[in-house]
């Protein structure tokens, strides 16, 4: 097995185990409300994802606006994500755990799916088998929970289609991030000054408690 295999293993194994962990983080925003808080991923997302980008005097990444297909991939990238990231919010902060997680379970399988139909890639046998249990898995845990499993499927999707969408672009990963987030900040902003119930824009933030309010910022390295 060769560097590149072992480094695109150990970053896709530590970024699920990330991903483990982060509903820990949006259940300390519960009384914020999903769409809210979605609102806020996307800006401190950006606000974090720029500095560091202009901390490393990186600044190309805005002219990839300037280029039409590259813009089209963007916003269609920023559109999924956004999404996606909007219903896991959602899931974890209604009880929905366990079915964001089984989302995640598939998305591996549906990415490998594309790597087969769009990308011309190739499974090893057991590359084949491990798949086919990954499925009887997936399988086994749909069935017997009784409902069909539309949060999962969507995330999965949504996630999948995304990750197709990344993979046609040729710059950096903290780059795409931003350019990303920059193209959704009309979707954060309109969520903010839409009145949800139950949910908090810049106005309501000083009746939270203030652990709350210094937690929110903090969507922006959790994300990066």
């Amino acid at each position: 097995m060769n560097s590149t295999i072992l480094k695109g293993s150990a970053m896709a194994a530590l970024s699920y185990v990330l991903w483990g962990f982060l509903p820990l983080y949006w259940h300390l925003l519960l009384p914020v409300g999903s769409f809210h808080i979605l609102a806020y991923r996307i800006i401190f997302s950006l606000v974090f994802v720029a500095a560091a980008l202009l901390f490393q005097r990186k600044r190309a990444w805005l002219r990839h606006f300037l280029d039409p297909k590259k813009r089209f991939r963007i916003i269609a990238g920023s559109l999924l994500i956004t999404f996606n990231w909007g219903l896991y919010i959602w899931a974890v902060n209604s009880g929905h755990t366990i079915e964001a997680a089984l989302g995640y379970f598939i998305n591996p399988l549906l990415s490998v799916m594309m790597g087969l139909l769009f990308f011309r890639e190739k499974l090893k046998p057991l590359q084949w088998c491990a798949f086919g249990l990954a499925c009887a898995g997936v399988g086994l845990v749909t069935a017997f929970s009784g409902t069909f499993p539309w949060i999962s499927i969507c995330l999965a999707l949504s996630f999948g289609f995304y990750g197709m969408v990344k993979k046609t672009l040729s710059f950096d990963a903290l780059e795409a991030l931003a350019a990303e987030t920059l193209a959704a900040l009309p979707i954060a902003a309109f969520l903010l000054a839409f009145p949800f119930p139950g949910g908090q824009g810049f106005s309501d933030l000083a009746a939270l408690p203030r652990f709350r309010v210094l937690v929110i910022p903090l969507a922006g390295p959790v994300t990066a």
